[in-house]
């Protein structure tokens, strides 16, 4: 059987009463997920706003393979019921030419200093040799969150459940990817304890020439790494 990447769905979600009002959309060609909220709560909702006003807050997957990313105007008080998929409505037709979706990992270092993520040296096309966040493309039937933990995995070696990965954002690319940052945020540990960058499993070697630290001034061979890694070290100053 051939292998499909997921179609990614938009659910923008709402304030009514009594209950949230949620929309569904098929993500469209070159747009990123912040930007296809913003269209579909203009569309059918005629609810203007921009692709800075939404925030993104988890993902479901669906047996048809597709991808429901659910979202939110920022700081709009929500019920967690609201991000499932029962009763949700159809997103109509699939788009022609969707973006395909990415997940990338912010994995943050703890320690003392300045704020500090966990990079790869690429081992392959595009960009070989040089450093990235570790990611990767979302496999059939994953959620957002399971692929970030499967890539940190390959990656990184590191074993991480998926419900400790957290969509921060999205970009979309020249190449109609849709990227997808997911933040790492382990369970409580001890002061003083590092997140773990290395696991119970090597990491793939053939992909991941060497794993390294990125600050603010750490060259991305990615400009969409670079934007996203430098505005969340920013944030955790």
């Amino acid at each position: 059987m051939a292998y499909r990447n997921p179609n990614p769905v938009v659910v923008a979600v709402l304030p009514g009463d009594p209950q949230p009002i949620r929309i569904a959309s098929y993500v469209r060609e070159l747009e990123s997920i912040e930007m296809a909220a913003a269209r579909v709560a203009a569309e059918q909702a005629s609810v203007e706003s921009q692709p800075s006003d939404w925030s993104l807050v988890t993902s479901q997957t669906t047996p048809e393979n597709q991808v429901y990313i659910f979202c939110t105007m920022l700081k709009m008080p929500v019920s967690p019921h609201a991000f499932t998929l029962e009763g949700l409505p159809d997103p109509g037709a699939p788009a022609v030419n969707g973006p395909t979706p990415v997940a990338v990992g912010l994995i943050r270092l703890e320690g003392p200093g300045e704020p500090t993520l966990l990079g790869v040296v690429r081992g392959i096309p595009p960009g070989i040799g040089g450093v990235a966040l570790p990611g990767g493309y979302v496999d059939e039937h994953e959620t957002i969150e399971e692929a970030a933990a499967r890539e940190s995995r390959e990656e990184c070696g590191m074993l991480t459940p998926d419900q400790e990965w957290f969509l921060v954002c999205s970009r979309i690319t020249d190449q109609n990817r849709v990227l997808i940052f997911c933040r790492y945020a382990p369970q409580p540990r001890q002061p003083g304890e590092e997140v773990a960058v290395r696991g119970c499993v090597p990491y793939d070697t053939r992909e991941v020439r060497a794993l390294v630290p990125i600050t603010s001034t750490t060259e991305l061979v990615f400009p969409t790494h670079q934007d996203v890694a430098r505005l969340y070290l920013a944030s955790q100053r």
